[in-house]
């Protein structure tokens, strides 16, 4: 008669002792254990390497610096003039960007209303008459103005602390000027007024942080509309 594999393999259990069971107990391969990450390797840098190699480093540094600013005692020399007219294309931001003062002159551009005056600035950008920033004029307004300005000359202006309609009334002359601009901002007769930061030991002084320094009258011809 044959046994079966099953049979065989249960009275093989049956014969073997309580011993016998636990030395095959301790043949079972235990789980490998992960070992802990290595720490990070440092690898040291000298102090004079480390100097060495910032010394190109900070005189860059310093050139740039010293080529965005005015002609001081610190200037580099006439012969090197040309090297510090590359470097500034170079390097076209500069440093004034960072330290333009907040006292510099601001201008605002005005249409003659009757008695009154309307501001032509059209800001902000995201009003809806810019379609919430989608028409870009109002961007291009400073830059337009300032092209304009640049036609003025200083005997064309007025000095005037007044308000804003006192200055107004106050005008005696007008200046003629070209808008070559496409799609201009300001045609006609435009007033622009220039106006200065009120000085911070001056601020409990006075109720607007501007005030008024001069003022002209454009007729501005506009050659594109």
């Amino acid at each position: 008669m044959q046994i079966s594999s099953v049979e065989t393999c249960a009275r093989t259990g049956d014969e073997q002792g309580p011993g016998e069971l636990g030395e095959r107990s301790d043949l079972v391969a235990e789980p490998a254990r992960s070992s802990p990450p290595a720490p990070p390797q440092t690898v040291p840098v000298p102090l004079k390497t480390l100097v060495v190699l910032m010394i190109p480093v900070v005189l860059v540094a310093l050139w740039v610096a010293e080529a965005q600013l005015p002609a001081n005692v610190l200037s580099i020399p006439q012969q090197l003039a040309g090297g510090t007219r590359a470097l500034v294309h170079l390097f076209p931001q500069g440093w004034a960007f960072f330290t333009r003062t907040p006292r510099e002159e601001q201008f605002n551009a005005y249409a003659p209303d009757g008695p009154r005056l309307v501001a032509l600035d059209r800001t902000p950008h995201s009003e809806i008459r810019n379609i919430f920033g989608l028409n870009r004029r109002s961007r291009k307004q400073l830059a337009e103005l300032t092209l304009i300005l640049d036609r003025v000359t200083d005997k064309d202006w007025q000095s005037c602390t007044a308000s804003d309609l006192d200055c107004f009334r106050s005008l005696q002359s007008t200046t003629s000027v070209d808008n070559p601009q496409p799609f201009p901002n300001y045609c006609g007769t435009v007033i622009v007024i220039g106006r200065e930061m009120v000085p911070w030991a001056y601020r409990q002084m006075t109720q607007s942080t501007l005030t008024n320094k001069r003022v002209v009258r454009l007729d501005v011809h506009c050659k594109a509309k």
